[in-house]
């Protein structure tokens, strides 16, 4: 289910204001490709990555929307890069985050 998560405008102020520095090989740093990859998490509902920030680690990131629908927090699991690759784990994480 595709969601919108924060104003455009909000979203342009913060890439605007904030640096794209690589903590590792896998780091997003292009502008642009940062776009793409926000609307991909927003068509689909959840952010997956694997190597992003931490070496060795994945993560599944999914918003928390209180009981009225506004965005109240987020959820993330941390995976070993192991399990991570693992297609029926990740499946299984997703499932019940």
């Amino acid at each position: 289910m595709p969601c919108r998560l924060s104003p455009p405008e909000l979203v342009e102020e913060l890439v605007a204001n904030n640096s794209f520095d690589a903590l590792t090989g896998n780091t997003i740093t292009d502008i642009n490709e940062f776009r793409t990859e926000l609307a991909a998490i927003e068509k689909k509902g959840y952010a997956a990555s694997l190597g992003e920030r931490n070496p060795g680690i994945g993560s599944l990131s999914a918003p928390v929307f209180n009981h009225r629908g506004f965005l109240l927090a987020s959820i993330s699991l941390a995976i070993p890069e192991l399990r991570y690759k693992d297609n029926e784990y990740c499946a299984f994480c997703l499932k019940n985050l």
